[in-house]
């Protein structure tokens, strides 16, 4: 981590598996993105409920993004990836609360597909529906728009603020908790 005008920048290294593509990807997205506010914009959780993002982000905050597999489309890996991904989190829930840091997910799923997921993975943070990509357009992350999908991505950000990021790499395991993790205990 270094200083730059006041901001953390993190700086990973290239996966030894991820591209030259994928390095230059992310550290465009950790250029573009570190030092800036959240968007403030309202979207509906699994739960059927609108909130405003922005309500939720005081403190430490880790969004990760859900590509956002949908029933309609064909399986294409990405329902196996939404999988692993919410499993991580979960699993690392405890490890995330000691740390002082809470865990929200957004996924391009429909809320009725993405309330399914939740309850099939025990999933226990708030995950937020947006089918829209409106995050994606208001943040310029990356998504494939044909099919209406984020790529696996996170972000910490301090009080609404954005501190790091994580991928995205061309093995998509930059949005699972891990790397955050790590970041917050220091490595």
């Amino acid at each position: 981590m270094s200083a730059r005008d006041g901001a953390v920048v993190v700086q990973r290294p290239i996966p030894p598996n991820g591209s030259v593509a994928g390095a230059r990807a992310a550290r465009g997205l950790r250029e573009r993105l570190i030092g800036r506010e959240l968007p403030d914009l309202d979207l509906t959780t699994s739960d059927a409920i609108r909130l405003p993002l922005r309500a939720h982000v005081s403190g430490r905050v880790v969004l990760y993004f859900a590509a956002g597999h949908s029933e309609s489309d064909p399986d294409d890996g990405a329902a196996n990836g939404d999988v692993v991904q919410h499993r991580g989190y979960v699993e690392h829930a405890a490890a995330f609360a000691q740390l002082g840091a809470k865990v929200f997910g957004i996924s391009a799923q429909n809320r009725d597909d993405l309330r399914a997921c939740m309850d099939a993975l025990a999933v226990r943070h708030i995950m937020f529906s947006d089918p829209e990509l409106a995050i994606a357009h208001a943040l310029c992350l990356p998504s494939t728009a044909a099919r209406r999908r984020y790529h696996r991505i996170a972000l910490l950000a301090e009080n609404g603020i954005i501190q790091a990021t994580f991928g995205p790499s061309a093995d998509e395991t930059a949005g699972c908790a891990e790397q955050p993790l790590a970041w917050l205990r220091g490595g």
